[in-house]
C-alpha cells in the first residue's frame, strides 16, 4: 500500500528542488548512485564543492554556475545540470547547438580547473545533462560522448552525458527489476511528482537510494517555505528570458555594459517581485546584499 507521503509532490525537474537536495550532505547516497548510473562508473564517495558567485554574462546563457558540481574520492570532477527547457533560439530541428556549446564549456570549464603537476595528473572529467525534452534524433535516453573520429576513441578524460527524460516513456510500466539503474532514475525524475508514478513507488521504495530520494522529495514539497521558494523559482526560471530579451536588444544599441546592468536589474525586480528568499536573489543577479538594498530604494 502507498502512503499519502508521496502525494503531491513538487517536480524533481524543477531547477531548486533538483540543487537543493542533491547538494545536501545528507544526499550522498543519492548523488553517488545517480552519478553511477549516468557515468557508467562505480562512485561510491562524493564531495560537492560550492560555487562562486554566477557571472551574467549574455541573457541568453544560463548563469555561469554549476548546479551539482562534485569530486569523486579519485578527484574526478562530475557536473549535474537539470535542463528544464531548450535554451533561447535553441530548437529540436537546429540540434539544440547552443545547449552543446554550453555543455563543452563546462566540461572543459571543470577540466581546467584541475590542481595538477603533470599531464597525467589530469583527472576523468564529466559533464551530465538531463534534459526535459529531446535533443537528438533518436531512440536512445541516454548518450555519453567522448573525442573520437568516428571508429576510434581519442581518449575518455572528457565525457558530455545526455539524460534525455521524455524518451523513458512506456519504460514505466517495465518491472522494476528489469530496468538498469539508469532508467530507473530517469523514471524517478521524471515521473516523481505524475499520478501514474503511484503504482510504482512501491518498487522503487525496495532500493534504499530511490527510497531516500522520494522521501527528501515529499519532505521539501511538504515545506511551505520551500514548496513556496521553488515555485516561485519555476516562474521566474519561465519568465526570466522573454523578461530579459527586449534589455539585450536595447543593450547591444545603447552599449554592451549598460545592457548587462540592465540585465541584472530586470532580474533582480523580478526575483523581487515573487518574493525569492535574499541569498536566492544574489545568486541570480550577482549583487550583494547591499547592492540589492540599494538598488531596491533607487528602483
Amino acid at each position: 500500500m502507498i502512503t499519502t507521503e508521496f502525494n503531491n509532490l513538487l517536480s524533481f525537474k524543477n531547477d531548486y528542488v533538483f540543487k537543493s537536495i542533491l547538494t545536501k550532505p545528507e544526499s550522498a547516497l543519492i548523488r553517488n548512485s545517480m552519478m553511477s548510473a549516468f557515468t557508467g562508473l562505480k562512485i561510491v564517495e562524493s564531495t560537492v564543492i560550492e560555487n562562486e558567485p554566477p557571472l551574467i554574462d549574455t541573457v541568453f546563457e544560463k548563469q555561469i554556475r554549476f548546479d551539482v558540481n562534485c569530486k569523486t574520492a579519485d578527484g574526478e570532477p562530475v557536473n549535474i545540470e537539470m535542463q528544464s527547457h531548450p535554451m533561447e533560439y535553441d530548437t529540436f530541428e537546429n540540434g539544440n547547438e547552443r545547449l552543446r556549446a554550453r555543455s563543452v564549456y563546462y566540461v572543459t570549464k571543470l577540466f581546467l580547473a584541475q590542481d595538477m603537476k603533470m599531464y597525467e595528473d589530469l583527472k576523468r572529467t564529466f559533464q551530465i545533462m538531463i534534459c526535459d525534452f529531446k535533443v537528438f534524433d533518436d531512440k536512445k535516453f541516454l548518450h555519453r560522448f567522448y573525442f573520437s573520429d568516428g571508429e576510434t576513441v581519442f581518449n575518455k578524460l572528457l565525457c558530455i552525458i545526455y539524460v534525455e527524460l521524455p524518451k523513458i516513456g512506456n519504460k514505466i510500466n517495465a518491472p522494476f527489476n528489469e530496468l538498469t539503474d539508469e532508467e530507473r532514475w530517469a523514471i524517478l525524475i521524471e515521473n516523481a511528482d505524475k499520478k501514474n508514478f503511484a503504482a510504482k513507488a512501491a518498487e522503487f521504495k525496495e532500493r534504499e537510494e530511490f527510497y531516500m530520494a522520494m522521501n527528501m522529495l515529499s519532505s521539501f514539497s511538504r515545506d511551505e517555505t520551500e514548496r513556496l521558494n521553488a515555485m516561485s523559482y519555476e516562474k521566474f526560471e519561465k519568465d526570466l528570458y522573454s523578461n530579459l530579451y527586449n534589455a539585450e536588444k536595447k543593450g547591444r544599441m545603447e552599449g554592451r555594459m549598460e545592457g548587462r546592468m540592465e540585465e541584472r536589474i530586470i532580474t533582480l525586480k523580478g526575483a523581487m517581485s515573487l518574493g525569492l528568499p535574499l541569498d536566492i536573489i544574489t545568486k541570480l543577479t550577482g549583487f550583494s546584499e547591499s547592492e540589492i538594498k540599494t538598488l531596491s530604494r533607487e528602483n
